[in-house]
């Protein structure tokens, strides 16, 4: 069985990577790699849930690059496929992409934002809503 990464080993990576400008990217560039490429798993679906819900929101939405856009948008899409929907993630990404969209600083990035924030909110919110209708 191939090592994962644990939760406290992603602290430290995303301590000493994510908070400098010059490597962040090179770090959601690999967790993207390994979001995609399955059988080099150094995160496990634990670790990959702690990136999604704490870590990337722990971002300011201002400073959030395409690249950390793009790993959210990837982990965005293994929380809406995963076993038993997570509803957490879904209500704190949909929170987060918006004050993405809204501090975007350039109007390419905000559109691009916007029509990301379409795709996801799309399926995240009739699960939701779904989700809260069967539960009733």
């Amino acid at each position: 069985m191939p090592y994962s990464l644990s939760e406290e080993h992603v602290d430290v990576l995303w301590e000493c990577l994510a908070t400098d400008p010059r490597s962040s990217d090179e770090l959601y560039i690999w967790m993207c790699g390994q979001v995609r490429l399955r059988e080099q798993h150094a995160l496990s679906p634990d670790s990959l849930r702690h990136v999604f819900i704490k870590k990337l929101p722990s971002l300011p939405p201002e400073t959030v690059t395409m690249h950390a856009l793009s790993l959210f948008q990837q982990l965005c899409s293994i929380a809406r496929s995963s076993e038993g929907q997570d509803i957490e993630a879904a209500a704190s990404s949909m929170d987060y992409l918006w004050k993405i969209a809204l501090c975007a600083t350039r109007t390419g990035k905000r559109k691009v934002l916007f029509l990301c924030l379409a795709w996801i909110t799309r399926s995240a919110v009739s699960f939701v809503y779904q989700k809260a209708y069967f539960q009733m």
